[in-house]
């Protein structure tokens, strides 16, 4: 275990990662200071098995074919320890779907860019937003064999 005094307080960091205030309370690895009570929690906003019909790939005929590609987005946002039944203390997911339907009428070449920029335009929209995580599979890829899909995770 590592002792750091902070001036504020003392943390204890564990190996780990995770920090102890010197109440012997648990807390998440980016708090800041030591205040012996959490001010906000972490919630996860979550919109899975999105479908949609569009027209990404390296290839000039997937560009102008087009195929089935889903979608599965993840939020990790920071919020009050009871949100309270009001919309704007959280994340709203119709805006995970707005965002993503955006960016895939467009044409990639690339899906690992697609979902790049996916993640980069939700992590930008709330600076309570911690983590994104994209999932984006192309259905049935044309791969000279079956296979189910196609799939790139992107994490920021």
């Amino acid at each position: 275990m590592i002792v750091e005094d902070t001036g504020v307080d003392v943390l204890i960091s564990h190996p780990a990662g995770y920090d102890y205030c010197c109440a012997g309370f648990k807390w998440h690895q980016q708090c800041y200071i030591c205040a012996l009570k959490p001010t906000a929690s972490m919630a996860k906003v979550a919109l899975t098995g999105m479908k949609f019909y569009a027209f990404h790939g390296y290839y000039a005929f997937e560009r102008r074919v087009g195929d089935y590609f889903e979608l599965n987005v993840e939020v990790d946002i920071q919020m009050d320890e009871d949100p309270d039944e009001k919309i704007d203390q959280t994340l709203d997911y119709e805006l995970i779907y707005q965002v993503s339907e955006n960016y895939m009428m467009k044409k990639y070449l690339l899906m690992e860019s697609l979902a790049y920029d996916i993640a980069r335009e939700l992590k930008s929209t709330d600076t309570r937003v911690n983590q994104v995580c994209v999932e984006l599979s192309k259905l049935n890829p044309r791969v000279g064999g079956k296979a189910d899909r196609a799939t790139v995770t992107i994490k920021l």
